[in-house]
C-alpha cells in the first residue's frame, strides 16, 4: 500500500491534465505516490488525447468512465481504485509544485495515524489577481457549521479511513459537494495545517453554478435537507431566508 493517492478528475480537458502532470515532474512516479487520472466520459477525440498521454506516463493510472458521473462521482471512482493511506483530490486546472508534494509526503510520514485530515494553503488566481488563504485547523465543526468552509478541497487531504467513514463525495448533490464533504469530515476531526505549502487554484469567469440560479436553489435545498441537523441555527436561518427571497434569482437580476 502506498502513502498518497492524488486523484485528478477531468472532462474534455486533456491539455490541462498534461500541464498538471508536467508540473508534478518525477514525483508522479515515486514509489510512495500514486497518481490517478479519472476521465469522466469525455468526447472521443479528447479520450484519444488522454490515452496518448497515458502512454507517455506509464506509471500513472488512467481510468476511463463509460458514462458521465460529475466531478464528485469521478473522484469517488478514483478513490475506489486507490491503494493508498491518504487521498488528495486535485482539479485538472490546479497547479502544485513537486517540492510541495514532497513536503506533504514528509508530513504524512511524520503524523502517521495521529491525523485524519490535512489542510494546505491556497493561492486563488482569477485573471491578473490572486488571493491567498491560509486555513485554520482547529474547532472546525463549530466554524464550518456556522460560517461554511474557507478552504478549497484541492487543499485538503483525507486519510482513507476518514474518507471511507464519511461515505466519500455525495454525487447526488448538483453542486456544493465540497461544502458537504468538509462539513461531514469536520464533524469527526480537526485538521493539521501545512501553512507553507500552497496549491494554485484557478477561478474562472465561465459557466459556474453561481450564474445558474435554478441550479443554485436546488443545490442549497439539497444541502440543507441533508445537513440541517449539522448546521448552526443562524446559518440555517440564512438558508431559509434565501429560499423565501429566492435570493439566487435576485442576485442574478442585479448582475444584469
Amino acid at each position: 500500500m502506498r502513502l498518497l493517492s492524488i486523484v485528478i478528475p477531468t472532462f474534455n480537458r486533456p491539455f490541462l491534465v498534461e500541464a498538471l502532470l508536467r508540473n508534478m515532474g518525477s514525483v508522479a512516479g515515486e514509489s510512495d505516490i500514486e497518481v490517478i487520472v479519472v476521465d469522466d466520459c469525455s468526447i472521443a477525440s479528447e479520450v484519444g488525447k488522454l490515452k496518448e498521454l497515458s502512454y507517455e506516463y506509464p506509471l500513472i493510472k488512467f481510468v476511463f468512465l463509460s458514462e458521465n458521473t460529475g466531478g464528485a462521482g469521478a473522484r469517488n471512482k478514483g478513490a475506489e481504485v486507490s491503494l493508498s493511506k491518504w487521498m488528495w483530490f486535485l482539479d485538472d486546472d490546479d497547479s502544485v509544485a513537486s517540492k510541495d508534494i514532497r513536503a506533504v509526503l514528509r508530513v504524512i510520514k511524520e503524523v502517521g495515524d495521529k491525523q485524519k485530515m490535512l489542510f494546505l494553503s491556497a493561492n486563488f488566481i482569477k485573471g491578473d489577481s490572486n488571493r491567498v488563504c491560509i486555513p485554520v485547523g482547529d474547532k472546525l465543526f463549530s466554524r464550518f457549521s456556522r460560517y461554511g468552509n474557507e478552504v478549497n478541497t484541492s487543499c485538503v487531504l483525507f486519510s482513507f479511513s476518514l474518507f471511507e467513514k464519511i461515505g466519500g463525495w455525495d454525487a447526488d448533490l448538483v453542486a456544493g459537494q465540497d461544502t458537504d464533504i468538509l462539513l461531514r469530515a469536520s464533524e469527526l476531526t480537526d485538521a493539521y495545517v501545512l501553512s507553507d505549502v500552497f496549491v494554485d487554484v484557478i477561478q474562472h469567469d465561465g459557466e459556474r453554478i453561481t450564474k445558474n440560479p435554478r441550479k443554485q436553489m436546488k443545490a442549497k435545498f439539497q444541502f440543507v435537507l441533508k445537513n440541517y441537523k449539522r448546521l448552526h441555527p443562524l446559518r440555517l436561518a440564512r438558508y431559509v431566508l434565501t429560499f423565501f427571497l429566492f435570493y439566487p434569482y435576485l442576485k442574478n437580476l442585479v448582475r444584469k
